[in-house]
């Protein structure tokens, strides 16, 4: 993309005006603050109602950062006809979800984050909702002395970032699965700027895109770097214990390489949490983790499988006692599934036909990244972000007009509707998750590969570019 001569000026012109306000508003609250101090910033910096002034001051500055970033790309030529989509795409989604958080006050499971740095600050056990290891709350402790407001200020500005990186990344493996460039960003777009789950993970400030986040990197630095690869996924299963389903691969790789990297940085981290605070709370965690139906009940939002059965017998009047086993028999189900589902993809090389030993680890993530989160006891809605990258790569097995309307009915099921309470339609992405599961196996039947209308779509983008 060339910039003319009159571009360029209205580059520089902006660049200036940019700049000019920004001394402005410095040279302003240095002044107001030197002639009345707090009291004086106090007058200019108003509170409005349902509002929290530090979080609206750092929403307004990110804001103004990220205005200053797009004219930083334009002045040096970064934005190109190739990902001007891409671009364009970002800064939208950045903007929405950063508005989103301006309009909140009130936030939820991040109490639990912080209680857990507290009780590791005073040597406590950890309380019964803590039901992670101890690293995530170890890393927030050292803001414990400064409050809890900082502990939640951290959190807050951290899932922001988290989300930034999130599309980014989302972006990134689209294309490593051979989407192209402009397909990929719009569909990233298109899935996360109107997402339940992830609209659930920004109001309760929950550790899951973080986690996600560490997923995908793993995936991405497979190629070049197995420590960093292993590092990743390390970090994933040491903030929240599900991922560990995703070392499969890797044993069937017999990637020992890979293994003893995860195995010894993650037997590193083990030593730094008990280092820093003892070895007992990882015995703790297991105890609440066991002990997990105390820390949640029964609830109809929880589109767990153990969740469907127990509330099913609690209608019915059956001994809730007896629902286990029938948890036991569909878990036992679902990861039989899955297993043949996998070693089928693997085998077709359903997802990705790349280098054998590479390939076996990008086929294997779309199919584990499901029972990863539909094995776990507790399944909430913020929990589906784990799911939106393979969701969006089975669209490129989509063969069928009947697949088409299973695949967008599970889109609808899982990432538009609602979270609600009324039995048993509340269940919804459960029922989502299973017509996943119907899609995965007809991935596995389908010859088609859908990159020639991604590919048109691709070039339709860059034709209307380049007439703009």
């Amino acid at each position: 993309m060339s910039i003319s001569n009159k571009n360029k000026l209205y580059i520089k012109t902006g660049f200036c005006i940019y700049a000019a306000i920004t001394v402005l508003v410095v040279v302003y609250v240095s002044a107001v603050f030197h002639w009345k101090g707090i009291d004086g910033l106090k007058i200019i910096l108003v509170e409005g109602p349902n509002s929290k002034i530090r979080l609206t001051m750092f929403s307004v500055g990110m804001s103004w950062l990220l205005l200053g970033s797009i004219l930083i790309l334009l002045s040096q030529r970064i934005v190109n006809k190739s990902n001007f989509v891409a671009f364009v795409a970002f800064y939208l989604y950045s903007f929405i979800y950063l508005n989103f958080l301006r309009e909140r006050t009130q936030y939820g499971d991040v109490g639990d984050y912080i209680n857990a740095a507290f009780n590791l600050y005073r040597g406590e056990p950890f309380h019964y909702r803590y039901l992670y290891p101890p690293f995530w709350a170890t890393l927030l402790q050292p803001l414990v002395p400064f409050g809890r407001y900082a502990v939640f200020i951290f959190c807050y500005i951290g899932n922001y970032f988290s989300i930034l990186l999130f599309f980014a990344l989302i972006y990134q493996v689209l294309k490593r699965y051979g989407f192209p460039k402009n397909f990929a960003a719009l569909a990233t777009f298109c899935i996360l700027c109107v997402n339940v789950p992830i609209l659930r993970n920004m109001c309760y400030i929950q550790v899951n895109i973080h986690v996600t986040n560490l997923i995908i990197l793993s995936l991405l630095f497979y190629r070049k770097n197995i420590m960093l690869s292993a590092l990743a996924l390390s970090l994933a299963v040491h903030m929240k214990v599900s991922p560990i389903i995703l070392i499969l691969p890797f044993v069937f790789n017999r990637d020992w390489k890979f293994l003893i990297y995860f195995c010894a940085i993650s037997v590193g981290i083990i030593v730094f949490t008990s280092l820093m605070n003892g070895f007992e709370y990882y015995p703790n965690f297991l105890s609440n983790v066991s002990d997990i139906y105390r820390a949640n009940g029964i609830n109809f939002r929880d589109n767990s499988i153990d969740s469907f059965i127990r509330s099913a017998f609690l209608f019915l009047n059956i001994d809730l006692n007896k629902a286990k086993y029938l948890i036991l028999f569909f878990k036992a189900t679902l990861l039989f599934v899955s297993l043949v589902i996998l070693f089928q993809s693997v085998k077709k090389k359903i997802y990705y036909d790349g280098e054998t030993k590479e390939g076996v680890i990008y086929n294997s993530y779309i199919v584990l990244l499901f029972p990863m989160v539909m094995l776990s006891p507790v399944v909430w809605v913020h929990h589906f972000v784990f799911i939106i990258y393979p969701f969006l790569i089975i669209l490129k097995k989509i063969s069928t007009v009947e697949s088409l309307i299973l695949y967008l009915l599970a889109y609808i099921l899982i990432f538009l509707i609602p979270t609600f309470d009324f039995y048993p339609f509340s269940y919804n992405r459960l029922f989502g998750f299973i017509l996943c599961y119907a899609l995965l196996f007809s991935a596995l039947r389908s010859t088609v590969n859908n990159f020639l209308w991604f590919k048109k779509i691709n070039k339709k983008f860059e034709i209307v570019f380049e007439r703009s």
